[in-house]
């Protein structure tokens, strides 16, 4: 995968071929785009000036507009039509025979389940017994990992209210344990093995994190699931098993309380390139702004007078979107803001680093660097009091 602008763009690489690609025209993400959280970049296949009918990239590409054609029809949305479905599917299969590859052959299969699953709404064992039990565990097929993550997706809140997963709550609240979490999945004997197991885990893992940020009805604790991850990263003997224990942590952990604060390196409106170290050894108040929002005019306002009472206490980090940068410069002399502006326009993924949704949003950077308020109320939202909470404690 690779992110070009609003694109992004997949390419299957085999060992050994080499690919002369051809890329879309550049078309760079607006900044509305990169604060948008709903925003998805068009994904497409990578143009190859090199390949040909016997290629894997160039089947791949013309399944896929088959299959999309399928979904297209609503055939799949039927159930009355399940043998209409079945004959489409089965002609698809057929139309591929002649290309006998075993990354397509298996990408073909999961793609095909993934249809038959969602139309016919087979029960969830049925699914596991036939498509994933006594079979390898293919991370690297795009097919199998989505038909994967459709089935297992937020597994530990379907699972534990099952009576086959009844224990599962206490195994990640009470027990904290992989040990006691692979014993209650091997009284299905679909998982009949440890690395589909410990992969099972992940997933429901990373599902629990993140579904506990939407739901208020929180099935399991947000350190016993910590503590149970960390006992997969610390036992699992599956190298990947590791790395991905390690991205769920890192994905997890990203922008909390007491982490390190994203690096940046933005110009100011001086044209003196300024990074988080240059401010280390102080308490930073950093804001994201459009200048010429409303919001943001009121906050700008409210930040004059909270540096004029604790100027000393704390450093005034602006970052500014605005492209007219001689117009936000001008506007700012003109209203006397007296502290730090930056401009983003070198470093636009900064937006996404800090995970700015909406202008203003604000962070408190400690002296060490990392983050100490996560987002950070606004100068009108009792941010003083909390700032000089902080201080006393420390």
């Amino acid at each position: 995968f690779t992110n070009l602008g609003i694109y992004q763009g997949t390419l299957f690489v085999e060992p050994g071929k080499a690919y002369n690609l051809i890329l879309p025209e550049k078309n760079e993400k607006e900044p509305a785009d990169i604060v948008n959280p709903y925003f998805q970049e068009i994904k497409l296949y990578l143009g190859i000036s090199n390949s040909d009918t016997n290629e894997l990239n160039f089947n791949i590409r013309l399944f896929d507009n088959y299959f999309e054609d399928i979904i297209r029809s609503d055939i799949a949305l039927k159930r009355e039509n399940h043998q209409k479905l079945d004959t489409l599917l089965n002609t698809l299969d057929s139309l591929f025979s002649f290309f006998n590859h075993p990354y397509f052959n298996a990408y073909k299969e999961y793609k095909l389940a993934i249809l038959r699953y969602l139309s016919y709404q087979r029960n969830f064992n049925y699914a596991v017994f036939n498509y994933f039990r006594n079979k390898p565990v293919m991370y690297n097929n795009m097919s199998y990992m989505e038909f994967f993550n459709k089935l297992f997706e937020n597994f530990f809140q379907y699972y534990s209210q099952i009576e086959e997963g009844h224990t599962l709550y206490q195994d990640i609240n009470l027990a904290k344990s992989i040990k006691a979490l692979k014993e209650t999945l091997g009284k299905n004997i679909a998982f009949d093995n440890d690395t589909l197991k410990e992969l099972v885990i992940l997933k429901g893992l990373h599902d629990a994190f993140f579904f506990n940020i939407t739901n208020q009805n929180n099935l399991f604790r947000k350190q016993q699931l910590f503590q149970t991850l960390d006992s997969i990263r610390i036992l699992t003997k599956i190298p990947v098993h590791k790395f991905i224990a390690q991205n769920i942590y890192s994905k997890a952990t990203y922008l909390m309380q007491g982490t390190k604060a994203p690096e940046f390196s933005l110009y100011s409106i001086n044209n003196k390139l300024f990074n988080l170290d240059n401010l280390k050894g102080k308490y930073i108040y950093i804001g994201f702004y459009s200048l010429f929002s409303t919001p943001c005019m009121h906050d700008l306002e409210d930040l004059k007078v909270l540096r004029k009472k604790h100027g000393r206490a704390f450093e005034i980090v602006t970052i500014f979107i605005d492209r007219n940068v001689e117009e936000a410069v001008s506007y700012i002399k003109e209203k006397d803001y007296k502290w730090l502006f930056l401009n983003y326009s070198n470093q636009p993924e900064i937006l996404k680093q800090y995970k700015v949704a909406a202008y203003p949003t604000y962070y408190l950077i400690g002296p060490d660097g990392n983050l100490v308020l996560s987002p950070a109320p606004a100068p009108s939202e009792n941010f003083e009091n909390r700032f000089f909470e902080i201080i006393k404690r420390n």
